[in-house]
């Protein structure tokens, strides 16, 4: 026998009776993730509120970054009640305003990284235009996600991987130590031919959602027919 001889079905039976934590649900599975503590940015009932959690941008944001911090607060403020939505943090903040909170996250090469001078180990993404870290610094008290990469795409993997460990209802993050990149440049999927406007706006709909998964191309009209559809040539390949 060899694993071959088992169905999907089979092969995933140990998993069914496993309580699956938010790190063990991430889509792709990153290469390398630690679980740490969870972050709760919102007071028991009763309490006095913190500020809400912030996402810091760089000076000059590409639009990779932008979106990823659309997508993050996007993220912290599903099902958050009123009077806790984060935001993207206004630019000139002074740094002990902007960490008076229990979660920060900082996206890209911002100032946090030149005011705090947090340990980020670069040199496990050199050279790997969309690889990506995501690490956790304490400062006095605040809890800070760097999502650092070597470019703005690499970012917004990070932000897309830090995104699925918020759960903004209940106002917690599940910290957790990644890095990541993948093992080809170009994921790609096939969109079916369209048979009206509605099955368009379907599939144009899903493109935001593909990304989150780190797939980043759409082949349209693309029919396969050729003999080596399935061997991806130099352009996928990292």
């Amino acid at each position: 026998y060899s694993k071959r001889n088992f169905t999907a079905l089979e092969r995933l039976q140990p998993w069914f009776a496993q309580d699956l934590g938010p790190v063990d649900r991430l889509i792709p599975t990153p290469r390398d993730v630690r679980p740490l503590r969870r972050v709760a940015w919102r007071a028991a009932s009763g309490g006095k509120p913190p500020a809400p959690p912030l996402v810091v941008l760089p000076d000059a944001p590409a639009p990779a970054e932008r979106t990823a911090a659309e997508l993050l607060v996007a993220e912290l403020n599903r099902g958050a009640p009123a009077g806790t939505q984060a935001s993207i943090a206004t630019p000139g903040l002074p740094l002990r305003a902007l960490l008076d909170r229990p979660l920060v996250f900082a996206v890209g090469r911002n100032r946090l990284i030149r005011e705090l001078h947090p340990d980020l180990p670069l040199s496990e993404i050199q050279g790997r235009e969309q690889g990506y870290l995501v690490v956790p610094f304490d400062a006095a008290g605040c809890h800070v996600v760097f999502l650092a990469a070597e470019s703005a795409i690499g970012a917004y993997y990070a932000a897309v991987t830090a995104a699925q460990l918020v759960d903004g209802a209940a106002g917690v993050y599940h910290g957790a130590a990644v890095t990541d990149h993948p093992d080809f440049r170009v994921r790609s999927y096939r969109l079916k031919a369209w048979g009206s406007l509605a099955d368009l706006d379907r599939d144009l709909q899903g493109l935001e959602r593909m990304s989150r998964h780190k797939l980043n191309l759409a082949y349209a009209g693309y029919s396969g027919h050729n003999p080596d559809w399935h061997r991806p040539d130099r352009l996928h390949r990292v």
